[in-house]
């Protein structure tokens, strides 16, 4: 994008970033031309010792809390938007096709099984990997077609530092994964042109089934209350519920994930009985019953925090054999006698 382009502090719609950060790059001994590639590794998250650009202790304090250990660094919450922006802009061109409303759109009649898989901000997000590979490794690419999308908080717990939490890089390459998707998606940094699609009915409109696995507090309360600030509670808030603009009602399945203390809360309480009592179906299988939300309940283990009750999410396993069971894929199972 043009607007991206280092100027001498000049980047287009993120100058305002830079000037209000820094409004007297001059008097504080910068050359002109260094004020652009100072900002440039401070987005990318690049930590420079002061003297690289002739900053003296004198005009370095002038940036007070900026310094630190002779490091010069921007505040986070300064390059939030832009940090975002760049990363989205030098993904590789295969991921951005990936992931264009285009080639959702396109896909939706492709015959396949389309599962939507999602995750909230629960430490849980780190089983998402190991429910993602167990059905990539049994069933074929060409009959299951599996999106993700993930909130911003569950992109915290799935940015490679640990084996079990892989980046979204390497979740993308997991089999029968098409694409993985967050809020920039729907809402950045391209402006949205009438006649083009939206992401969130889009992904509606694919999904055969949609997934939270897992399902934080936070989500679940805004899903019980109708709030959608974001992808997924987007997609939770525009589905058809009654099945009459589709043709037919398909399964929303949550997995709860929270502190125990946080799952007896009674607010917590009266949110599920809207998703079960309100919301939910009566059995597994039938899409007669009038429901659509299907609950699956923590189980009770150590949780990530220390205590000892139930809160955790339910066992991986479980998530799969249900996924499989609502879209009819036991008899698709690489291996199986056909």
């Amino acid at each position: 994008m043009a607007e991206l382009m280092f100027g001498d502090c000049q980047i287009g719609e993120v100058g305002s970033y830079f000037k209000a950060a820094f409004p007297g790059l001059r008097a504080l001994g910068l050359q002109r031309g260094q004020g652009s590639e100072l900002w440039r590794m401070m987005v990318l998250g690049t930590y420079l010792p002061r003297q690289v650009y002739g900053l003296s202790s004198t005009s370095g304090s002038k940036f007070g809390s900026r310094f630190n250990s002779n490091n010069l660094y921007l505040q986070l919450h300064l390059t939030k938007h832009t940090r975002r922006t760049m990363v989205r802009t030098q993904q590789p061109q295969q991921q951005q096709d990936a992931t264009a409303v285009s080639a959702l759109s396109a896909s939706i009649s492709d015959g396949k099984k389309h599962l939507l898989l999602s995750a909230s901000g629960s430490v849980a997000t780190i089983k998402l990997p190991n429910i993602l590979k167990a059905l990539g490794e049994a069933h074929d690419p060409s009959r299951l077609s599996i999106r993700v999308v993930l909130t911003h908080s569950a992109e915290h717990f799935l940015a490679g530092q640990a084996e079990e939490q892989p980046t979204l890089e390497a979740i993308r390459s997991i089999p029968c994964v098409d694409a993985v998707y967050g809020d920039a998606d729907e809402w950045g940094p391209r402006p949205w042109k009438r006649g083009e699609g939206i992401l969130h009915i889009e992904l509606r409109k694919w999904a055969d089934m949609l997934v939270i696995a897992p399902l934080s507090a936070n989500t679940l309360a805004k899903i019980a209350n109708g709030i959608c600030n974001n992808l997924l509670t987007s997609v939770v808030r525009a589905w058809d519920t009654d099945g009459v603009v589709e043709g037919r009602r398909k399964r929303i399945t949550v997995c709860p994930a929270m502190n125990t203390a946080m799952w007896r809360h009674p607010i917590t309480a009266k949110q599920i009985r809207t998703l079960e009592k309100d919301w939910g179906v009566a059995s597994a299988q039938g899409e007669s019953d009038g429901g659509w939300f299907e609950v699956l309940p923590p189980q009770e283990m150590k949780l990530a925090c220390g205590d000892v009750g139930v809160g955790g999410m339910v066992d991986w396993n479980q998530i799969v054999k249900a996924i499989e069971l609502t879209l009819d894929l036991s008899q698709d199972r690489l291996g199986q006698p056909t």
